[in-house]
C-alpha cells in the first residue's frame, strides 16, 4: 500500500539526482569510467614515455571540471590535447632526399609502346604490296 509520506525507491530524491555516483567534488584522485580510462590509455598509446604520464595527467585533470562526462565529449576534449603532447619522429626519407630520379628499368629503357625502326619498315612494306 502506498503512503502519502513514504519514499518510493522508484524515485530518487533531489539530493540523490545531483550527486553523482562517479566522482565527488573536491577530490583529487578522481576515479573515470572505465570507457574514459580506455579512451585516455589509446591516446596516450602514441606518445613517448615522457609525455605519456603528462599527457594522463593533464587529460584527468581536464575531465575533473566536467559533471556529465561521456566517451564522445571526452574525445573531443582530449585529441587536441594529445596533439600538444605528441612529438612526430624523424622522418629518415625527407634526409635521404627524392628516390625518383635513381636510374632503373622504368626510367632507365624506352617506353613499351614506342616505335622501333623494324617496326616501321615492317609496317611501310606492308603497305607498299598492297
Amino acid at each position: 500500500m502506498w503512503l502519502a509520506g513514504a519514499k518510493s525507491d522508484l524515485h530518487p530524491t533531489t539530493a540523490e539526482r545531483r550527486s553523482h555516483p562517479i566522482r565527488t567534488k573536491g577530490s583529487s584522485a578522481m576515479s573515470l569510467p572505465d570507457d574514459i580510462d580506455a579512451l585516455i590509455s589509446e591516446l596516450a598509446a602514441s606518445l613517448e614515455p615522457p609525455q605519456h604520464a603528462a599527457f594522463e595527467t593533464a587529460a584527468r585533470s581536464a575531465l575533473a571540471g566536467l559533471d556529465c562526462a561521456g566517451p564522445g565529449l571526452a574525445y573531443r576534449i582530449l585529441v587536441p590535447l594529445q596533439r600538444r603532447f605528441f612529438d612526430p619522429p624523424d622522418d629518415a626519407r625527407v634526409a635521404a632526399g627524392p628516390r625518383h630520379h635513381q636510374q632503373n628499368k622504368l626510367n632507365s629503357l624506352p617506353p613499351v609502346g614506342a616505335e622501333d625502326p623494324r617496326g616501321t619498315a615492317r609496317r611501310l612494306a606492308m603497305w607498299a604490296r598492297r
